[in-house]
């Protein structure tokens, strides 16, 4: 993941294929070689936007997190995936 600001000092987000993510888009965390090494399986998670109105990341159901929010890092390795609602 790679976490940059523009121009405009507004912070954006990309996945590992370079691909910029929002809120309300969807996500899976780790690559596909590593879950089918260990049989896990990848579930897709909603993007949201943090109470700050910059940070993006997933549900969490710790509320010690931004509002129930887990940010996102650049540790993380995470893919936009597509989900039909």
């Amino acid at each position: 993941m790679k976490i940059m600001w523009d121009e405009n000092q507004v912070k954006r987000y990309y996945d590992n294929n370079g691909e910029e993510i929002h809120a309300g888009n969807y996500v899976v965390f780790g690559s596909a070689e590593e879950a089918e090494a260990h049989n896990i399986e990848r579930k897709p998670e909603k993007v949201y936007l943090c109470a700050d109105e910059e940070t993006l990341g997933t549900d969490a159901t710790n509320p010690k997190w931004w509002y129930g929010i887990y940010p996102f890092n650049e540790a993380d390795e995470v893919y936009l995936v597509e989900v039909k609602e």
